[in-house]
């Protein structure tokens, strides 16, 4: 058990220099129980300008809980960071740590309560935190539990658009490797590794082409009442989906970025890409 005086040390010092002397004062103090994986972070945040960030004390607090569990069977869990500073190490070797901010704003994706047909979910893309804060809300967490059935799957796909995306437009007659932002050094040479799943990549693919391919899918889901649950229509998962329509969709998405000056921020800031993309996927769905 961690025990100890946070905040306040000069206080404490006076008060034993007087504790003889009888007098009449008050002193606020707080007893915290419970944080000792972020005690690191309370000390800095209480002797200096930091703070301790949203997801530490939502940690704290197991509102990720939900979450863990419908990721719970996916390899790259270890590597997702809960807390402020979370490390970890296999091997002697840091792992690259995934923020849990992005993996809310994955999931929140396909939030279909949240996000219509309408409305799409540019602010996964756009404002991470902002996202979180929602997803702190009252009994927010606790709803995240819907997506038990088709978590896993969903991160899958991810997976299958970053490896695949590129392969995808150049099939269709495109030259991913000439964009400044796919990284391309040449054939065989590995840029990057996939986010996830950590598989060497060949192209880089950003997060602005990314997020708005992998929201078209949210066309797949639907919510089941009887089991407060998520389902994906008729049954049908969606990379098999994204085998039927990658080509149409990278070529949709990679005009629209030539169009607009080849800036991948724009790409995932626009509501007519998004709009575009999803209905390519909905029309397929049959």
């Amino acid at each position: 058990m961690l025990h100890g005086n946070i905040d306040g040390g000069h206080t404490y010092k006076i008060i034993c220099e007087h504790k003889q002397d009888k007098l009449e004062q008050i002193v606020q103090f707080e007893v915290m129980t419970g944080v000792e994986d972020i005690i690191e972070a309370l000390d800095r945040a209480r002797n200096t300008s930091v703070q301790v960030d949203e997801k530490s004390l939502a940690e704290l607090a197991n509102k990720f809980d939900p979450i863990k569990d419908c990721i719970k069977s996916l390899p790259f869990l270890n590597r997702i960071a809960f807390k402020q500073n979370q490390i970890e190490v296999d091997d002697n070797k840091k792992l690259k740590m995934i923020d849990a901010r992005e993996i809310v704003a994955i999931l929140s994706i396909f939030n279909i309560h949240l996000f219509d047909e309408q409305t799409h979910p540019i602010k996964a893309y756009s404002s991470k935190a902002v996202l979180l804060k929602q997803y702190l809300e009252d009994d927010t967490p606790e709803s995240y539990r819907r997506f038990s059935d088709i978590a896993v799957d969903i991160f899958e796909l991810y997976e299958t658009i970053e490896t695949e995306f590129p392969n995808a437009y150049n099939n269709a007659g495109g030259r991913y490797g000439r964009k400044k932002y796919s990284g391309y050094k040449g054939e065989g040479e590995v840029v990057a590794k996939s986010k996830f799943w950590q598989k060497p990549l060949n192209y880089k693919v950003p997060d602005g082409i990314m997020y708005p391919l992998l929201a078209a899918f949210r066309a797949l889901v639907i919510y089941n009442a009887k089991t407060d649950r998520y389902e994906w229509y008729n049954g049908k998962r969606p990379k098999d989906l994204w085998d039927d329509v990658k080509e149409s969709l990278s070529q949709s998405i990679m005009n629209f970025s030539n169009s607009i000056g080849d800036n991948p921020n724009t790409i995932g800031k626009d509501n007519n890409i998004w709009n575009l993309i999803y209905l390519i996927v909905k029309m397929e769905k049959k």
